[in-house]
């Protein structure tokens, strides 16, 4: 598995990436090498691997085993620590968001993923009249900010509609290779969204306003 680095952003969040290029079962030799549990009880192979590999890379971030928590809502955390923290996964990459200070979420997809066919499911009736309905990337960059904004919220009893209270407003889709800044909304609750469009796959990054 190689460590890809960091990306820092202006908020304090700081994102830890790691290519998972091994398989589940390397990745668990990797880990009782680390003096890390290889145990998983995942069935699907591309669950292991990510589980796995959170284990190596949280180790890699904080030097010693730091487990990940999760909630009621399958949210996670780290136990006895004011660090918050978001997780998203897509084939082959892995990336890990730390923030000391607020609540933030993440969320990457590869660019292969068809949002096309299910606008309806996600986007509101507004979102639909701005978004063009051929321009995949666009799609792609409002499902990406919707999961983003559902990651910081972290209580799914507050969200009663995805499709209609998570609102993305309008953007300018930009070139693979570039990152914009736009605005999502929840209720009343302003969101900064940040997207990076790399080679591979778009990446989000969502943090709460405050006025």
């Amino acid at each position: 598995m190689a460590y890809a680095g960091t990306i820092s952003f202006a908020d304090g969040t700081v994102l830890h990436q790691w290519l998972l290029i091994e398989s589940s079962s390397q990745l668990a030799e990797m880990c009782v090498k680390e003096g890390l549990s290889a145990l998983c009880d995942a069935k699907a192979e591309s669950r292991r691997k990510e589980v796995l590999g959170e284990r190596l890379l949280m180790k890699k971030i904080f030097g010693i085993d730091t487990p990940i928590m999760h909630n009621a809502d399958r949210m996670p955390y780290i136990e006895n620590s004011d660090s918050h923290i978001s997780i998203a996964h897509t084939k082959g990459y892995l990336a890990i968001a730390l923030n000391h200070h607020h609540c933030m979420g993440i969320d990457v997809e590869q660019y292969q993923r068809r949002v096309l066919n299910v606008r309806n499911g996600f986007l509101n009736e507004a979102e639909q009249q701005w978004l063009k309905a051929d321009d995949e990337l666009a799609h792609m960059i409002a499902w990406t900010a919707k999961e983003a904004i559902f990651k910081t919220i972290g209580d799914r009893s507050r969200v009663k509609s995805y499709r209609n209270e998570i609102i993305i407003h309008p953007f300018a889709t930009p070139h693979i290779g570039r990152q914009i800044s736009h605005i999502g909304t929840f209720k009343s609750e302003d969101f900064a969204l940040q997207t990076l469009l790399t080679a591979t796959h778009i990446l989000t990054l969502s943090t709460k306003i405050r006025y």
